[in-house]
């Protein structure tokens, strides 16, 4: 059975979308749900919450970002590949851009973060102020 022509066209205007068994059935790449070759159900199906959801959830992953600006206080989560690990608040989060900026940008990371640099510039200030006496 191959499908209509209208839902050809739908399938190559849409990448999240590929036919399946021999052209039968139209699937989702990105729920994995599978339709039968029906226009209507397809344009309603690209309004339904659970593709507006995947769709978004699809958007945050970006793979190729680089968390390696946040080091040495956003490392790598040693047991769960999938997770970075916030050294300061002691926090997992997830590798979403959008949620390590907003990590970073929250109150507790400020504060964990001035107060760790605020005791190191303290500490390099006795250092100096020791070294001045022992002279």
């Amino acid at each position: 059975m191959t499908a209509p022509a209208e839902v050809t066209q739908f399938v190559s205007e849409h990448d999240d979308f590929v036919f399946v068994r021999d052209d039968s059935k139209v699937q989702c790449t990105l729920t994995k749900q599978e339709f039968t070759c029906r226009l209507a159900i397809l344009q309603e199906y690209i309004q339904s919450k659970a593709f507006t959801k995947a769709k978004a959830k699809g958007k945050k992953l970006d793979l190729g970002f680089d968390f390696s600006k946040y080091e040495p206080h956003i490392t790598q989560h040693k047991k769960m590949k999938h997770a970075l690990f916030c050294q300061l608040t002691g926090s997992c989060l997830n590798k979403i851009e959008a949620e390590v900026e907003k990590h970073v940008n929250g109150k507790r990371y400020q504060i964990h973060h001035f107060s760790t640099t605020k005791i190191h510039l303290f500490l390099r200030s006795q250092v100096i102020y020791l070294d001045l006496y022992e002279e």
